[in-house]
């Protein structure tokens, strides 16, 4: 399976900690169209897992990258105006997304200051970013944890209320908390790990219904994971999850459009496979780039041209370990030996996995290129 080649995708997951698309962003949304929506929301997904730890290469790629890509799209702006507007009227969901704005700006004053506005306003993952701050330079993170504690509670008391209106935000939140308690759970407390799953799937279901895309995405993740005490086949579980992440892709989650492509490929539809990713890629997935690149190689003929391009955006956004040793490989194959051996090289010096083994076969395999001294490797 191609799963096995490929690196975990989006931090096992990227659960946001915090969702926050049922205020200042459901606003904003209905005046964009389909896709520049879709992505909307997945800037906001991006940046909770990026405020959960700022310092994660991959969580700061991917933020940037769904950015660029509202920037493609002409919508950036008005987006940063509304948020700059509702910050201002106090909300705190827009003064995190202006902090990020800023951050991006090289403004780190005025970030910080917006992050400030969060927190005091009860977002948790300016709450969460401003705690790995402290935490990280040793600081006390008492008051901060009590006040992030308070938070949580509002927030809960609020996803309850919205729940039972039949938000289907809420409901998503609820079981996601849900799904987590169960596996913190799972360590020791089986019965207490089965009640919060089996009401953690409850609400998620409803969620589910209520045309939420990201329980969608988290159904199928469950329904597609692994244990251990419970053997399955890959196509036992990709069976399973198939449904699900097809859900999730419809309703323009990238996650779902992905493992949808992951699991199509792995049933033998190619052409589903790759148009389920270059969906992903559009949404915002960073790492479809690269896994697009491997699809296109995989097919019968290998789709060359389109592997080089998938594989040079893949290089250009930067998510992956492998970008380098990806491209390296289609040009190997294309007869580009120059610009092969310039990707093995680069590849090992972003110290890529197995990229000195890869360069040493380049040369084994095509005698005429002359390697450079090992002390450039």
């Amino acid at each position: 399976m191609l799963a096995r080649i490929w690196p975990t995708h989006h931090e096992n997951g990227h659960k946001p900690k915090c969702d926050r698309r049922n205020s200042l962003l459901g606003k904003v949304v209905t005046v964009l169209d389909g896709e520049a929506r879709v992505l909307a929301v997945e800037f906001d997904r991006a940046l909770d897992s990026w405020c959960g730890w700022t310092l994660n290469h991959q969580r700061s790629v991917r933020v940037r990258y769904v950015a660029r890509l509202l920037r493609e799209r002409g919508v950036w702006p008005e987006l940063v105006r509304r948020w700059t507007v509702e910050d201002e009227r106090g909300d705190g969901d827009a003064a995190c997304r202006i902090g990020w704005v800023l951050l991006d700006r090289g403004d780190e004053a005025g970030s910080r200051r917006a992050f400030a506005r969060a927190v005091g306003r009860g977002n948790l993952a300016a709450t969460s970013k401003e705690h790995g701050e402290r935490a990280r330079a040793g600081e006390d993170t008492h008051r901060l944890a009590k006040e992030s504690e308070r938070a949580r509670q509002r927030q809960e008391q609020a996803d309850q209320r919205a729940d039972e209106r039949g938000d289907a935000d809420a409901a998503y939140r609820i079981g996601h908390r849900l799904v987590v308690e169960a596996g913190a759970a799972r360590r020791g407390d089986y019965s207490a790990a089965k009640r919060y799953g089996d009401q953690g799937e409850a609400a998620l279901r409803r969620a589910l219904q209520r045309g939420s895309a990201d329980a969608a995405a988290e159904l199928g993740d469950q329904a597609y994971e692994e244990y251990p005490d419970f053997p399955e086949s890959d196509e036992q579980r990709g069976a399973r999850a198939l449904p699900l992440y097809r859900r999730a892709d419809e309703l323009g989650h990238p996650r779902g459009s992905w493992w949808l492509g992951m699991i199509l490929d792995d049933l033998g539809d190619h052409d589903g496979a790759v148009a389920a990713m270059r969906r992903a890629e559009a949404r915002g997935d960073p790492s479809a780039a690269g896994t697009l690149g491997l699809l296109l190689r995989r097919r019968t003929p290998p789709d060359w041209e389109g592997a080089e391009a998938a594989h040079r955006r893949a290089v250009d956004i930067d998510y992956d370990e492998r970008v380098w040793g990806n491209l390296g490989a289609v040009l190997a194959a294309r007869g580009d030996l120059a610009g092969a051996e310039a990707a093995y090289r680069r590849a090992v010096q972003r110290d890529e996995p197995q990229a000195a083994t890869h360069l040493r076969y380049f040369y084994k395999n095509h005698p005429d290129m002359k390697p450079p001294p090992a002390s450039d490797w």
